[in-house]
């Protein structure tokens, strides 16, 4: 090309050489952008709330209609369900139906790459507004973009999970652009918001947030004609097209209902203590990287703007110039969506979301300004974006990520047999057990409805207060932690078998497995099967989870963007580990040792080896009536622990049995001390946070002057373990005696009442809390 130039042109073509490549390079960068989005989407099924969305699809494809009452369990059947959710759900069941349940977060991946790609026109639009004429084209846009993008990813890939909240996600980015570029340039394209609040009202419950935003832009347009002289925007536009929006969320299945659904939703969120996601800010489990990451977004983005000059003529008067600097709807909308943030762990990634242009106008005149000392950035701005996205792909589809962030999730389209309960179902199918009354937990019914269709029937499903209202949730976990309960329930419903979560619910897995009725028929590391038969063996049954084969789609993926991506190795569960820890809990001493031994033959795994022979001697212990033997046992215990300390020092369990065996010598201090090294590891560990709570009660009851501090560390304790296990008696009693003993009987009541008169509690405690509410005037 050069020898077609003459000599003076030789400068400019090769300016133009030079420009073609950056403008490749660019390009390459957009698209490593959005494999890093689809990766990040490529996930293992794990969610069981997708399940029965599935399911639900696939009945609204066989009937041609939106059921309007619960079809599902046999507890609830018949009532009202406002079911927003339907589009996605048809759409799943669409996807379900093409390439198989685990393609479904496919969906995801095409979500993400439109938050990219709206995201990016947002910060166009951002920086435009601020005097910076095609940003793209500056080497400092591209790599603050990058560097912002990455944050962005760390802190809200938690929720990329491929559930219908994704839709909501990108429906508020879209609302933003089309309302900031109508501001920047108005024209008829802002009347796609219609349109798009009537589809959100049919994806997500949360298209609210729509209307929301569109109240805040009206009201600023509003601000704006009657303070501003130079006013261009059209206030009466945006009225006109708020109230067709609103007026659209109407066209849905369930009608005019819907209007009023948003402020029920709110009540959902406050009347739900059964997931974490929607804890708040008080709690100390929303304090993870996420919430970091939103509130450093959200200060930014509320200081930059806030920093930013706005042209405000002499003519205002300075009242006039106050309120429209403040005037700023975006703000506005930031300032919001950080309340959003606060009230549930869940939406912290609606922050970091709206936040993303600002944030990445912030660190782009951080590079800028760092640029005019150090000129190489701009030269290499392209290969350093480049290098990052790489490097954060390679960490996603090889699972370097997930593992360094402790993350559940796992790369690959695949339905993981450890997280569903598909050896449960695989045995009921079998067994023809489907027509049958089965008591099935919330966390293993949702896999099994779809599985077992159309003959299953659920008894509590993760349908949340949608179908099944706050007393009912109370009133399982009420049964599933009490014995007497429970048999009183059998009585009424009459069930045929019975479907635990095996992670959970160890009183029940007790009183299933040792009653004269029930007998354990099929038990993994997921799930356990419970029937009234009298044929049953007393062996060792316990089974390993087996693989399920993902479709041919799912694969395709898989390999498209990771070459060397092998499937999940179900050899590296321990299942000798877990067989061994679900045959102490019942009871079955003999067949836990024989685990045990399994475990001791090999030099990596004689730690958990050493830990279950503390538990054997430990249980041992408590149930010895002479205190000499007592003792001796003990001991045996704590050297089994230490032992295991000693092969592996970072390992929880061996702490938490450590610490209980000093609780059971009274040396409190001492157990505190292993305890508290316990949930250093582990932070939600239930036993953990029981029985420290324990010693700091005993601490208390020998008259120590640091009595206050014991007492506000045991309430602290309590809660947290009554979070991560709702509905032990014990447990809401001893946290309601607390608050009574700091003569706060509001809140002693809220808890006592709860479980006075309930099975669950000794006498003396039963009399304790009808005492305590007495007193408060209950």
């Amino acid at each position: 090309m050069f020898a077609f130039c003459h000599f003076r042109e030789i400068s400019a073509c090769t300016s133009f050489v030079y420009s073609s490549r950056k403008m490749k390079l660019q390009k390459l960068v957009f698209i490593l952008c959005l494999l890093v989005a689809i990766a990040a989407s490529i996930k293992s099924f794990r969610e069981p709330d997708l399940w029965w969305q599935i399911r639900t699809g696939e009945w609204i494809l066989e009937h041609h209609e939106v059921p309007k009452q619960d079809v599902f369990s046999y507890t609830m059947n018949g009532t009202e369900w406002i079911n927003i959710k339907w589009g996605f759900e048809v759409l799943a069941a669409l996807v379900t139906k093409i390439a198989g349940p685990e393609s479904v977060f496919f969906i995801q991946s095409i979500v993400n790459c439109l938050l990219v790609f709206f995201l990016l026109k947002l910060s166009i639009l951002l920086f435009r507004k601020n005097g910076i004429e095609n940003p793209p084209t500056q080497s400092s846009f591209l790599l603050s973009g990058v560097i912002t993008f990455l944050v962005l990813m760390i802190g809200t890939e938690y929720r990329m999970i491929g559930r219908p909240e994704m839709f909501s996600h990108l429906f508020t980015i879209l609302f933003l652009v089309l309302l900031e570029k109508n501001r920047l340039s108005p024209s008829r394209q802002i009347y796609i918001i219609i349109p798009l609040q009537l589809l959100w009202a049919n994806m997500h419950e949360a298209f609210g947030i729509g209307i929301v935003i569109l109240a805040i832009y009206t009201v600023s347009a509003w601000i704006d004609r009657m303070f501003s002289k130079d006013n261009k925007s059209d206030a009466i536009q945006l009225s006109l097209i708020s109230i067709a929006a609103i007026a659209s969320v109407v066209i849905n299945p369930n009608g005019i209902d819907l209007l009023t659904r948003p402020f029920n939703i709110l009540n959902q969120v406050y009347s739900n203590k059964y997931t974490t996601e929607l804890l708040d800010f008080t709690a100390p489990e929303w304090w993870k990287k996420e919430a970091y990451i939103g509130m450093l977004f959200s200060l930014v983005s509320i200081l930059t703007m806030l920093a930013m000059k706005k042209n405000e003529k002499s003519k205002y008067t300075q009242f006039q110039r106050f309120v429209l600097k403040i005037n700023n709807p975006y703000l506005i909308t930031v300032i919001a969506f950080f309340y959003l943030g606060l009230t549930a762990y869940r939406n912290l990634i609606f922050i970091s979301l709206i936040c993303f242009p600002v944030f990445h106008y912030f660190v782009f005149l951080g590079l800028r300004r760092w640029s005019n000392k150090a000129k190489r950035i701009e030269k290499y701005a392209v290969h350093a974006s480049i290098v990052l996205l790489v490097l954060f792909y390679v960490a996603i589809v090889s699972n370097k990520y997930y593992k360094f962030t402790n993350s559940r999730d796992r790369f690959g389209l695949e339905v993981l047999s450890i997280n569903n309960p598909t050896g449960a179902a695989d045995y009921i199918q079998k067994n023809n057990l489907r027509n049958k009354v089965c008591f099935s937990d919330y966390l293993t019914s949702s896999y099994l409805l779809w599985k077992l269709q159309p003959e299953f029937k659920t008894y509590i499903d993760l349908r949340d207060l949608d179908v099944f209202p706050a007393a009912f949730f109370n009133e399982f976990l009420r049964d599933v932690n009490s014995v007497k309960d429970f048999h009183k329930l059998d009585s009424i419903r009459h069930f045929d078998y019975a479907v635990v979560f095996r992670p959970q619910f160890n009183a029940l897995h007790a009183y299933l497995y040792n009653d004269s009725v029930y007998a354990l028929k099929y038990v993994d590391p997921v799930a356990a099967v419970y029937e009234k038969t009298d044929a049953f063996s007393r062996d060792d049954i316990f089974e390993k989870c087996k693989p399920v084969k993902p479709g041919s789609f799912a694969t395709a993926v898989n390999k498209i963007l990771n070459p060397f991506y092998t499937p999940y190795a179900y050899s590296g569960i321990e299942t000798d580990y877990i067989a061994a820890s679900y045959y102490l809990n019942v009871g079955r001493v003999e067949l836990a040792k024989q685990r045990a031994d399994n475990l001791a033959l090999s030099a990596k795994t004689r730690y958990k080896a050493g830990e279950l022979m503390g538990q054997i001697y430990f249980r041992s212990a408590m149930q010895e009536a002479n205190d000499s033997a007592r003792q001796g046992l003990l001991s045996l215990a704590e050297e089994s622990y230490l032992q295991s300390l000693r092969d592996n020092n970072s390992f929880a369990p061996s702490f938490l049995g450590l610490g209980s065996v000093h609780y059971a010598q009274k040396n409190y201090t001492g157990a505190i001390s292993d305890l508290n090294k316990c949930l250093a590891l582990d932070e939600d560990n239930y036993d953990a946070h029981l029985t420290i709570a324990q010693c700091y009660r005993e601490l208390i009851s020998t008259g120590t002057a640091r009595k206050d501090e014991y007492r506000n560390k045991l309430l602290q304790h309590y809660l947290k373990a009554n979070d991560l296990n709702p509905g032990n008696p014990m447990v809401i009693a001893n946290i309601g005696f607390v608050y009574f003993q700091v003569n706060d009987c509001e809140r002693a009541k809220e808890y006592l009442s709860e479980v006075a008169g309930r099975q669950g509690l000794g006498n003396s405690d039963s009399l304790a809390v009808l005492n305590c509410l007495r007193q408060c005037g209950y």
